[in-house]
């Protein structure tokens, strides 16, 4: 069966995302401001510094996990993945979806407003918001630790069109002024995890977990081999393996 080896890079293609969002934005195509009804097409990093400048002010934070070393790390090589978790978080795009498009830092007109006059409220749905939202739920689907069952159609078939969108969003779409390799990395991991979900069907297997095929599992085995001596040489390291 030929399919991809890059599933492992799930999560290093996540970070470098993560990474270029940051330092460029990304521009959404037109297929997608369409069909989700965007108020324009890019996606801003200097939204999320509205979230974070706007909880500054507010007891109880609607993003707590957004602090500012989560918004503007120092050093982007040493990012963890709960840094990016953190930043593509469902909490930043809900907040992102509902705060103003202008006065956003008037906490006290906020928090005073009545449910009639906030319903009345033109809500634009904001670009930034969605592809937050977009990526949070790309890469909760391909390292969760849930048991799919192959034989239940509906909840595979949802899964992989899922994972397909995903796929469009990321081959559309534009970080900056052009294309990142870390997209490009993106697509074939995403596609690589909906092959095997075929293959594992095609064997008979009953159950599938995505949460097993990112790199962690090979990076604990290599903790494990280095553990015993701290940066072994090529010997010691084939012996201990």
């Amino acid at each position: 069966y030929n399919t991809n080896i890059t599933i492992l890079k799930i999560i290093h293609e996540f970070k470098n995302i993560g990474n270029n969002i940051r330092k460029h934005g990304a521009v959404i195509s037109k297929y997608f401001v369409d069909k989700y009804s965007l108020s324009e097409s890019h996606a801003k990093p200097t939204d999320v510094n509205r979230v974070l400048n706007l909880q500054s002010k507010m007891i109880y934070k609607p993003a707590r996990k957004l602090t500012e070393n989560i918004v503007n790390p120092e050093h982007f090589s040493k990012m963890r993945v709960s840094t990016h978790t953190r930043y593509f978080s469902s909490d930043v795009s809900t907040t992102l979806s509902y705060i103003f498009d202008e006065d956003d830092e008037d906490v006290e007109k906020f928090l005073s407003m009545s449910f009639e006059d906030y319903d009345k409220r033109e809500i634009k749905k904001n670009p930034t918001a969605y592809l937050f939202n977009a990526i949070n739920n790309w890469i909760r689907r391909m390292k969760n630790h849930y048991y799919y069952d192959l034989a239940d159609n509906r909840k595979i078939d949802s899964l992989k069109d899922n994972l397909k969108e995903a796929i469009k969003l990321f081959n559309e779409i534009k970080i900056g002024k052009s294309r990142a390799t870390s997209l490009i990395g993106a697509q074939m991991t995403t596609n690589s995890m909906i092959e095997i979900i075929d293959f594992y069907k095609s064997l008979g297997i009953t159950t599938f977990c995505p949460g097993y095929f990112t790199q962690d599992c090979l990076e604990n085995v290599f903790s494990v081999v280095r553990s015993s001596r701290k940066l072994p040489c090529a010997k010691d390291f084939v012996y201990q393996l």
